[in-house]
């Protein structure tokens, strides 16, 4: 897969459960994202990310996340308050 970016509105898919965008290219999320209130399972896995905003704590219902393989050089203090059960 080579998807670089998600549309802006991407976070009004209020349905999604589960969300695999392993092996792409995304730099950074849309903001829309904290929007994806039913999110249970995230799976980032070897992008470019560099950066995790503290949006993704508004992503109360994820169980699941992975960011493994990415370009980040630390998290948000706010991803400390997720209720993740798998990092």
């Amino acid at each position: 897969n080579l998807v670089c970016a998600l549309p802006r509105r991407f976070g009004f898919m209020n349905g999604l459960v589960e969300l695999f965008l392993d092996s792409n290219v995304l730099e950074v999320l849309p903001p829309s994202f904290s929007r994806l209130a039913s999110l249970r399972r995230l799976s980032l896995a070897r992008n470019k990310l560099y950066a995790v905003d503290d949006f993704m704590v508004e992503l109360r219902n994820l169980e699941y996340l992975d960011l493994e393989g990415n370009q980040l050089s630390g998290l948000p203090d706010a991803v400390g308050q997720m209720r993740c059960r798998t990092m």
